[in-house]
């Protein structure tokens, strides 16, 4: 089950913002003696030309660049990715 919602994305570095489509999506279930725990992934479409990382968004390669000298965004493993 799909959930999709309009939403706007906002660059970390400029402030820069953009329409953009967020699909929430349930991905399966996980029981621990009684209790149940459902997981839920996002999506973000819309958004090409952007790249993600953890909870940073960047508008173009310019801004991903000054924010992957950010030590904010330098303590999280992973590498910037194009939003698709």
């Amino acid at each position: 089950m799909a959930i999709y919602l309009s939403a706007e994305a906002r660059c970390s570095h400029c402030g820069t913002t953009a329409p953009c489509e967020l699909k929430l999506f349930l991905w399966g279930s996980t029981g621990i003696g009684t209790r149940e725990y459902n997981g839920m992934n996002a999506a973000v479409g819309g958004l090409e030309t952007w790249f993600r990382k953890d909870d940073g968004m960047a508008c173009s390669p310019a801004c991903r660049d000054v924010l992957a000298k950010d030590s904010r965004y330098a303590g999280y493993s992973g590498d910037w990715i194009p939003c698709q």
